[in-house]
């Protein structure tokens, strides 16, 4: 992905975020796992992620979570995006997203 940002506006579903990249795995077995903002061809990292978001999260609509995964994606650069370091980021947004309500 170039450094181009993401628009992270009027976010209704994963391809929202998905189709404005694009990602091709590679390279498997990689030792330190990192979260593709663009992979869609098949396994869908940001999909899988959003279940366990909004399961963790059921006060919160789907889209303020998709939100702020798009606002994670931005922030942490492709090769730092560990699945902690993209946890912690989407944690982090809605947590405060939780505090304004």
């Amino acid at each position: 992905m170039s450094n181009t940002k993401l628009d992270c506006t009027s976010l209704s579903e994963v391809t929202d975020i998905t189709s404005q990249c694009s990602y091709d795995d590679k390279k498997s077995g990689d030792s330190i796992s990192r979260v593709s903002c663009c992979q869609d061809d098949g396994y869908n990292e940001l999909e899988n992620k959003l279940k366990t978001y909004i399961k963790e999260n059921p006060a919160l609509s789907e889209q303020d979570i998709l939100q702020a995964m798009c606002k994670c994606c931005n922030d942490i650069e492709q090769q730092s995006r560990t699945h902690k370091v993209f946890d912690d980021c989407v944690s982090r947004i809605l947590f405060e997203i939780l505090k304004g309500k």
